[in-house]
């Protein structure tokens, strides 16, 4: 396997510049062997996983949502190729058809772009943005330029048993500056950020690698990128619109709560870790209907009934100061990557229930957010 993200990586490195591999013919029939999902992370340098950040940003960056190798959508990709242009500043020169000024894009060049990440052929066609005629591609809108302040940290690599990888990932929105790049410093494994170092986290992203013997390198066989509420509108318009007045993100104003006693939080969409106060850190059962962020282990997973979109995940938290020891039954919708037990997370909830006993605590809620812990990590919370 270490063969096999070695060979991934280059990949990223040198898209297309692979040779095919020999081929040998099995006379006799090989036994099948069982096989299960490996988490391999710890297989990975830092300088792979950077490599990898490097990889999957461009696509966070882009805003770009989901794919699936089974039914693409041709929209997210052009538009998608359109930022990968963007990115490398090699929008070509503007052109006038049909009296109204277009950037040209030909078709096998733009395929090809994509190519570095799927194995897909776009429909020559165009759609209510984009013009198509004689093999290329018209992109009516002017861009005047943008600002890299979006990143995917790979949390998790898996060997699936299968030929394939699963990636696991978060995604972070950083406040860009003019007088460093800073973009080159947050691809970096987030373990090795200063503390100077701010950023939002504004959702999740799960992608599967496969092997394409049209491309002869991994492609990505689905995607997904799961942004918490409000900002998926938003990564959304910023893949068709990335101008220069974008570039400095200000953030939402957190509603100020009329009691004075209540815990205050602001939404983790928009927190940096100097300015809220960590849940584990007060009596969190004084609040109820309060945002809470906290951090422990899951204990136990209870899966759906089938026809059910989410599952249950019980955490196991260590109290603080005068906390009554308590648990949370998490719902875990399955826009999330599946968790696993003796997970170290970091959780962002909304209590809907909370049940006080005489020896210990209990709450319910629907998971916001999540990112993995290191047990370092979690050790330090307490």
């Amino acid at each position: 396997m270490k063969k096999k993200i070695g060979f991934l990586l280059a990949m990223m490195m040198l898209a297309g510049c692979q040779s095919p591999k020999d081929q040998k013919i099995e006379e006799q029939p090989v036994e099948e062997v069982s096989k299960k999902r490996e988490e391999i992370t710890t297989n990975l340098t830092n300088q792979e996983l950077t490599h990898l950040n490097e990889y999957l940003s461009e696509l966070s960056q882009a805003g770009f949502l989901s794919y699936d190798s089974q039914s693409p959508d041709q929209t997210q990709l052009l538009d998608l190729g359109f930022m990968l242009y963007a990115f490398e500043g090699k929008i070509p020169d503007r052109v006038e058809v049909d009296g109204a000024s277009y950037n040209p894009f030909p078709y096998e060049e733009f395929n090809k772009k994509l190519n570095f990440y799927f194995d897909c052929q776009l429909e020559k066609e165009g759609n209510d943005e984009w013009l198509f005629q004689e093999d290329t591609f018209y992109h009516p809108l002017l861009e005047t330029g943008f600002s890299k302040n979006k990143v995917t940290q790979v949390d998790r690599v898996y060997d699936n048993g299968d030929g394939s990888l699963l990636v696991e990932g978060t995604l972070y929105r950083f406040k860009s500056s003019m007088e460093e790049d800073l973009y080159s410093q947050y691809v970096q494994p987030k373990s090795t950020w200063t503390s100077s170092m701010d950023a939002q986290l504004i959702g999740n992203v799960t992608v599967t690698f496969v092997q394409s013997e049209k491309l002869l390198h991994d492609v990505i066989d689905q995607y997904q990128a799961n942004y918490f509420e409000g900002i998926e509108e938003e990564a959304s318009d910023e893949s068709q619109e990335v101008n220069a007045d974008r570039a400095e993100y200000e953030e939402p104003q957190t509603e100020t709560l009329e009691e004075e006693d209540h815990l205050e939080i602001p939404d983790e969409r928009t927190y940096s870790p100097t300015d809220y106060i960590p849940a584990y850190q007060t009596d969190i059962f004084d609040y109820e209907q309060q945002p809470i962020l906290t951090a422990g282990v899951v204990d136990y997973i209870m899966e759906g009934d089938g026809a059910s979109e989410s599952y249950t995940a019980i955490l196991n938290i260590v109290p603080y100061s005068n906390d009554y020891p308590y648990t949370i039954s998490l719902t875990v919708s399955n826009k999330f990557p599946q968790l696993q037990v003796g997970d170290r997370l970091e959780v962002y909830i909304v209590p809907e229930v909370r049940d006080i006993e005489e020896s210990e605590g209990v709450i319910m809620a629907e998971l916001q957010y999540f990112r993995y812990l290191s047990e370092e990590e979690l050790a330090s919370r307490f």
